[in-house]
């Protein structure tokens, strides 16, 4: 029997919902929050999301409870819980219900010590959650040592308004570089590279960073001067529509990886909207990129610079990866990985 109700419980505080998302600068979680919330509700289910949003609001078929308002909360017969076990908890003791079936849906990384030193393993053991995983690197880097009742991967899906992109420019795009990721995750050798090894061999080209917390830490020593005139642009994160805008500029988005990097949708977004990537492959990257194909995994810093002058500077190069990027749309869309999330309520799937 198909499990009717469903509560999804949002680790961030971010106060979104279905009703403001596009106005405001998200991560990965909170849309994966909003897209599989709202279409398991396209398939019959009653979902919930107790989350920050700061009113409470029922938007895309989704009722969206603030955090403050658990008295608002029903009983499930399915409570997710995004990255922290001590939310069933917190749900438990607001609901008084406690006959439901957990999972723990990893976003992050899975560190033994990190569960240890944020109080996550008694609840783990308390409730025994399915831990649900983004990808097989994913799954094979978490540790062995946590207490689930058993292990699946589900990846993202791609928001239909990328799946639906149609590009502007199917011929040639100007020599803009993209940079959308956490800053930690490779930007200071990124810029260094761009400044001594990019710059002087395509001086028309352009890197725009789409990042948070643009310290003085990630520019490696280098003066908001010196990035400025070898064609770098610190935007930071940006409201979705404003960003989908920007990007019909980009010829190729730059994602070196990292351990941190558990499915990286950026990257599936980026292929899905005709944009090469190029990457060293750590983490998930060597899961979303086909070397040679839609972009290019490389193994050093000189060949990624080679990868980057000719994709920026060859016009056939940049056609050939750019139109395989439609390729894999059909394996990345929220109603499959909605399904899955379903045969995975049923006892079935992986």
């Amino acid at each position: 029997m198909m499990s009717r109700s469903v509560l999804i419980i949002d680790c961030t505080g971010k106060p979104y919902n279905s009703a403001n998302h596009t106005e405001l600068a998200l991560g990965g979680i909170e849309r994966a929050v909003i897209q599989l919330s709202e279409n398991l509700v396209r398939k019959g289910l009653s979902v919930s999301v107790w989350n920050g949003t700061q009113e409470p609001v029922t938007a895309g078929g989704v009722s969206w409870i603030p955090k403050n308002r658990a008295d608002l909360l029903g009983k499930y017969d399915v409570v997710i819980a995004c990255n922290d076990s001590k939310l069933f908890d917190a749900y438990a003791n607001a609901s008084r219900h406690k006959n439901f079936k957990p999972y723990l849906w990893f976003h992050n990384r899975v560190q033994f010590f990190k569960i240890l030193r944020k109080g996550r393993m008694m609840p783990m053991l308390r409730w025994r959650p399915v831990g649900v995983f983004l990808g097989t690197d994913h799954e094979s880097t978490g540790t062995k040592l946590i207490p689930l009742s058993r292990r699946a991967i589900i990846g993202h899906g791609i928001e239909d308004e990328v799946l639906n992109y149609l590009p502007a420019n199917i011929n040639t795009r100007p020599p803009v570089a993209v940079f959308i990721s956490q800053p930690y995750r490779g930007l200071s050798e990124l810029l260094k590279m761009w400044v001594e090894k990019i710059h002087p061999a395509a001086p028309d080209a352009k890197l725009r960073i789409y990042a948070s917390h643009l310290q003085e830490d990630y520019k490696t020593g280098l003066s908001d001067r010196d990035l400025s005139e070898a064609g770098v642009e610190l935007l930071g994160r940006m409201p979705r529509r404003q960003l989908m805008k920007d990007m019909e500029e980009a010829r190729v988005c730059l994602i070196p990886g990292h351990a941190d990097e558990t499915f990286c949708l950026a990257a599936a977004e980026a292929l899905a909207m005709h944009i090469p990537v190029i990457t060293y492959g750590t983490g998930s990257l060597k899961e979303r990129v086909e070397n040679g194909r839609n972009g290019f995994i490389v193994p050093s810093e000189t060949g990624f610079a080679e990868k980057l002058l000719m994709v920026l500077n060859d016009d056939s190069v940049w056609q050939s990866l750019s139109s395989a990027g439609l390729m894999r749309k059909a394996a990345y869309t929220w109603p499959v990985s909605a399904e899955r999330w379903i045969q995975l309520f049923n006892g079935e799937g992986s």
